[in-house]
């Protein structure tokens, strides 16, 4: 291997690590209430080494009225009803459910 097609490859790597950093921060920084208006949970499917994980997503519509697709775990999609309030914190990954 030549020494631009190492440096090549160590700027992809490098650039889809920062890309993928930068939405994570995005998340966690974003603040919004809002209320559930969806769930959706995907099956896991299994190929030829194992078995991808089963994934779960609760959809939001904020107060402002945009749509917001968290991935959740499984208890906490379980624990989500359509029409239930949620708050998501700036520095918290997760909205929290609101008990009203």
């Amino acid at each position: 291997m030549d020494i631009q097609t190492i440096i090549a490859t160590v700027a992809v790597i490098g650039g889809f690590t920062a890309f993928l950093s930068y939405l994570s921060y995005r998340q966690k920084q974003s603040s919004w209430k809002g209320e559930v208006t969806g769930k959706y949970h995907e099956e896991a499917v299994t190929d030829d080494n194992g078995s991808s994980p089963e994934r779960f997503k609760v959809v939001f519509k904020t107060e402002s009225g945009k749509k917001v697709t968290v991935d959740v775990f499984e208890k906490e999609y379980n624990n989500y009803k359509v029409g239930d309030k949620a708050k998501k914190k700036s520095g918290e990954y997760f909205p929290v459910k609101l008990v009203i």
